[in-house]
């Protein structure tokens, strides 16, 4: 029985009808050309066959390719997300990316320093960064679409520092799922410039003026020095006149003091640099105050490296301590005691120390103490500080103040080396 579904191959169909013409006993010529067609057919299997091979070679060539390619693209795409990580956490500029539940979801190294290095361990500094950003920088509102703000921000016991928080919000695919991309930036040395720039610009006009009005002062002011000797002459015997005399004398030499400290305000500081041993300028300065420490009853111990020295200007690094030894001597009072210390501070500062056992004073008067004709002294003139600020500053140095009421002060004069 024939089964229509399972047709025979064409070789083996060959091979079927080459051996029925073997029992039906045909001729030599019919068993040729079956073996013929057979070898024919055989011929072009082995040929596709080959090709089919060849294909499947070529292809898997392509396939190897392709994934070459893939593993490329894919080992540039992690170079390139390692290198803009590194970027991330390298930047000076503090970056996170808030939800629109406003938690942070992530956040760069920059800004874990300005804003709490424990940021990274997750125990509760993360959410203490994102409530001083809802409370301070968005105010409890949710941010604008933009927007930029400065802040002044403390951190435990670390200096306040002024942050600048700029902001814009994130649409995510189109979902109005908004977040915001913030910006955080540490402009506390920036803002420190602007208002030194401005501190000079007031400090320069005011020294013009002053520089005028001492001039103009200064002349008429010998004069009545001069007449002042003679009446003191021609009244020495004259007891009722000498009280008031001394107190004009008095008068005169204040106002002759506070002439040259105008003056002295108002001039250029450009140091002549040289080699100062500090030993030796403290002792010359405490010769010139040794009188007036007599007449106060005020103890005065000065420490120093005999070898410690520093690049200035000797005359204007005198001046500077002599003003703070001065400033010490009217704050302490009687029977007060003062104290100079010289000293190496880090790898190329020193630092001169001027401590007494005085009143000390608040926060809002060192906030001040330095500003030109400040002072809480009656006699004050209030530019003796100022003078030592511009002297430091004209060595590239600085002036720091250490005081608490009742507690005394210590006035720092830090040079280089």
């Amino acid at each position: 029985m024939k089964n229509s579904s399972s047709e025979p191959s064409a070789p083996a169909d060959l091979e079927t009808k080459a051996a029925r013409a073997l029992a039906q006993g045909p001729g030599l010529e019919k068993l040729a050309e079956l073996i013929d067609n057979f070898n024919r057919t055989g011929k072009e299997l082995e040929t596709r066959y080959a090709k089919l091979e060849e294909k499947l070679r070529r292809m898997e060539g392509e396939l190897q390719e392709k994934n070459r390619q893939i593993a490329s693209i894919d080992e540039e795409r992690r170079s390139t997300l390692s290198f803009l990580n590194h970027l991330l956490d390298t930047m000076p500029t503090g970056l996170l990316v808030m939800g629109r539940d406003g938690k942070i979801e992530s956040f760069n190294q920059a800004a874990a320093r300005m804003l709490g290095p424990d940021m990274a361990k997750g125990n509760g500094a993360v959410e203490a960064a994102a409530q001083l950003i809802k409370k301070r920088v968005f105010e409890s509102a949710g941010p604008a679409e933009a927007g930029v703000k400065e802040i002044t921000y403390r951190r435990d016991s670390a200096p306040t520092r002024r942050l600048s928080f700029s902001w814009s919000t994130l649409n995510r695919s189109g979902l109005g799922n908004k977040g915001a991309l913030i910006l955080v930036t540490d402009v506390t040395e920036a803002r420190k410039l602007q208002e030194k720039i401005e501190r000079d610009r007031r400090l320069a006009a005011i020294g013009e003026m002053s520089a005028r009005i001492a001039h103009e002062i200064r002349n008429p002011l010998g004069s009545l020095t001069l007449f002042l000797s003679i009446i003191e002459a021609e009244c020495k015997d004259m007891e009722r006149c000498q009280k008031p005399l001394k107190y004009l004398a008095s008068s005169v030499e204040n106002m002759d003091r506070l002439i040259t400290e105008l003056l002295d305000f108002s001039k250029p500081m450009e140091p002549e640099i040289e080699t100062v041993k500090l030993v030796e300028a403290v002792s010359d300065c405490l010769a010139m105050v040794a009188r007036a420490a007599e007449i106060k009853n005020v103890k005065i111990e000065a420490t120093s490296d005999e070898n410690l020295e520093v690049k200035a200007d000797s005359i204007l690094l005198k001046r500077a301590l002599l003003n703070l030894i001065l400033n010490a001597l009217d704050i302490v009072g009687k029977d007060g005691k003062i104290k100079i210390l010289a000293r190496k501070t880090g790898f190329d500062k020193v630092a001169i120390s001027v401590i007494d056992n005085g009143p000390g004073m608040s926060a809002e008067v060192k906030k001040d103490i330095f500003e030109p004709f400040y002072t809480t002294r009656q006699q004050g003139t209030g530019l003796g500080l100022s003078i030592v600020r511009r002297i430091a500053e004209a060595h590239e140095g600085s002036v720091r103040v250490h005081s608490l009421p009742g507690a005394g002060a210590a006035f720092s004069l830090i040079i280089p080396r």
